[in-house]
């Protein structure tokens, strides 16, 4: 049985359906059939596999982008294999009232999907598209226990919205922003508390010679 999980963020979109190991083979042709809906097939740490979307980007419009993506997924779904749906994200609220779906916690979330995927991760740092999180997590016999926690301020320093504005600016799509900066051998100095200092220190390195890629 299939169950799937909606992520709506701010400015993005993401879907996973998780399922057991013997539906493994349902979901190897379903990525086959459908590579712009699906992708994977990923495992968990005790052998689940799971399918994810690619990136979406909802454009101001998040129950829109929300349902067509989702009613495309279900399209796609073997007849009676979907157990259920939950969703979360900044815009979760608005679309579980809509859908009469579920909403879970994000950091409940992000500490279940990450230690689910990799159990011996103990810090996570997320970045989403107006906010970051910190979360120190450990497993648990109730399943993973969030230790500590902490959010970024009402600043978009920190925020994927600030690295959308730098990316653009440099004439960069921002999915290509992670390949760059790991090819790089060297990178600027750049303040991380306030996005207008980050801004003009990253201005400042290019007029000192310093690429995009650096900079970024």
């Amino acid at each position: 049985m299939f169950t799937v999980g909606i992520d709506v963020g701010s400015v993005s979109l993401k879907f996973v359906v998780l399922g057991s190991p013997g539906d493994l083979g349902a979901m190897e042709g379903l990525a086959r059939a459908n590579p712009d809906l699906f992708r994977g097939p990923f495992f968990t740490a005790d052998g689940r596999p799971f399918l994810c979307s690619p990136y979406h980007r909802i454009k101001a419009t998040p129950f829109q982008a929300t349902r067509e993506l989702l009613e495309r997924w279900l399209d796609a779904f073997p007849d009676g294999i979907l157990k259920g749906i939950r969703v979360t994200g900044s815009g979760a609220k608005l679309v579980g009232e809509v859908l009469g779906v579920e909403v879970e916690n994000e950091f409940k979330a992000v500490a279940e999907g990450v230690g689910s995927c990799l159990p011996d991760v103990r810090t996570i740092f997320e970045m989403g598209g107006e906010s970051s999180k910190y979360l120190l997590i450990e497993p648990g016999e109730e399943g993973v226990q969030i230790l500590d926690y902490e959010t970024n301020g009402d600043c978009a320093a920190g925020t994927g919205s600030f690295m959308d504005q730098q990316a653009a600016r440099l004439e960069y799509d921002i999915e290509e922003v992670g390949d760059l900066v790991m090819a790089t051998e060297r990178s600027a100095t750049i303040a991380g508390r306030c996005s207008v200092f980050a801004k003009t220190d990253m201005i400042h390195a290019q007029q000192r010679g310093y690429t995009p890629q650096e900079v970024l």
